[in-house]
């Protein structure tokens, strides 16, 4: 292993580090506060590399069997007004970003490029280093801690919203059938949801404890997989609740697949639209009359034909 300074030639490698250590971030955070956007790669690094330009900045990289196995990025800490009253605002070095590639962590590789840092810091007369460390990562926290640094700002959060307003978003692993009440209110046969709850994956939306609506996807092919079931409950409806699901399970499904496909009557037809299934797919004629034992209405709607409409991703 050897460290040496920025090489635009890393560039990709550096980008896939720097979304590593985001979603190691997102997977630790007991907020959910923490997300990864889809352009995330490209603007931290951008981020990142306007800093070191603008402030005195260095990178060094770890390489390892010609990759890069771990990274540092540090930059001199600017000073606002309200520094300029408070502190002697004596040169300050700050790391930005410190990462290690999960398959070359326990070798060191992180100590060693602190020491670089920290070596190129004081070459420039910085006086101190900090660091900002998200405290849920406990591992880092320690790591500063036995390389010398010490707690000195410390920023305290409180969250204000009350747990009975709070919605969140969760995958069903098991006991899909305790779900069947909602179910049934976009499926109105028992035996049909019965046949393909259990193949699919299975979200629902809750507000404090109370389930508003859930989603169903299943799987086609490789490169297709199926909303089959949305509901909202009756007294939750109008609320955005079913679209936010659909938005949830697109940020899911787009890593794997390449479309998602809904079947529909003729009624939500302009709901999916609305909602990303713009593209339309294709029309299995008869398709209430063939796999249900009685009609199947929508309001005022007597269902014959299914008509699917894609989401490509």
């Amino acid at each position: 292993m050897k460290i040496i300074e920025y090489d635009k030639s890393y560039d990709e490698e550096i980008k896939d580090l720097l979304v590593e250590l985001q979603e190691y971030l997102v997977e630790i955070d007991d907020w959910k506060t923490q997300v990864l956007y889809d352009n995330y790669r490209e603007e931290i690094f951008k981020i990142d590399m306007r800093k070191v330009e603008k402030q005195k900045g260095k990178i060094y990289l770890a390489i390892e069997n010609n990759c890069v196995a771990g990274l540092i990025i540090g930059v001199v800490e600017s000073k606002d007004e309200i520094d300029i009253i408070t502190n002697d605002c004596a040169i300050t070095g700050k790391i930005l970003e410190l990462i290690v590639s999960k398959n070359s962590r326990g070798k060191g590789i992180g100590k060693e490029l602190l020491n670089k840092m920290e070596n190129y810091f004081n070459s420039i007369n910085c006086e101190r280093v900090t660091i900002e460390v998200f405290a849920p990562n406990k591992k880092a926290y320690n790591f500063y801690n036995e390389n010398g640094y010490i707690d000195r700002d410390i920023f305290v959060s409180k969250k204000l919203n009350y747990e009975a307003d709070k919605i969140t978003m969760l995958r069903v692993e098991e006991n899909k059938e305790l779900y069947m009440n909602l179910l049934l209110e976009a499926d109105p046969y028992k035996n049909v949801v019965m046949k393909y709850i259990y193949e699919g994956d299975m979200y629902i939306l809750k507000k404090g404890k109370n389930i508003l609506a859930e989603i169903v996807v299943t799987d086609i092919d490789d490169e297709t997989c199926e909303l089959k079931n949305i509901a909202t409950a009756e007294d939750a409806r109008g609320k955005g609740y079913a679209s936010r699901m659909i938005k949830y399970v697109f940020d899911i499904y787009k890593k794997k697949y390449k479309r998602m496909i809904v079947g529909t009557t003729e009624n939500m037809i302009p709901f999916y639209v609305l909602n990303g299934f713009t593209k339309y797919h294709h029309t299995v004629k008869n398709f209430f009359v063939d796999n249900y034992d009685k009609e199947v209405w929508d309001g005022d709607l007597h269902c014959i034909d299914m008509y699917y409409y894609s989401k490509e991703f």
